[in-house]
């Protein structure tokens, strides 16, 4: 198993959440966020990092939330699905991300 430092795999959790989102929030991108390219941060930064990605997956998880219940209201079917399994997805990626930042996991 290769390990990674903890911000690096919450890099790899935002870049998962935007991937999944989609158009869903198009300001959930991580090229402004410090050690995106793959640079060392203190432990401090590495904390405010997290806050951050943490706070930009709570975003994605409410506009997704938004637009399936847009969707409910207009009985898309097809879309209510759709976002129903995407946010499904982003609140597991979230709770896996408050967990790791809670245990305090570097793998």
């Amino acid at each position: 198993m290769i390990r990674m430092s903890t911000s690096r795999w919450y890099v790899g959790v935002a870049l998962a959440v935007v991937g999944v989102a989609g158009s869903a929030d198009a300001q959930t991108g991580t090229a402004d966020l410090p050690g995106a390219a793959g640079s060392q941060l203190s432990g401090q930064d590495e904390l405010t990092q997290a806050q951050l990605i943490l706070t930009r997956i709570d975003q994605a998880s409410g506009t997704a939330r938004r637009q399936l219940d847009s969707a409910r209201q207009d009985h898309d079917v097809v879309k209510s699905l759709c976002l129903n399994d995407k946010l499904s997805q982003v609140d597991v990626a979230g709770r896996s991300a408050k967990d790791r930042q809670g245990a305090g996991d570097v793998n």
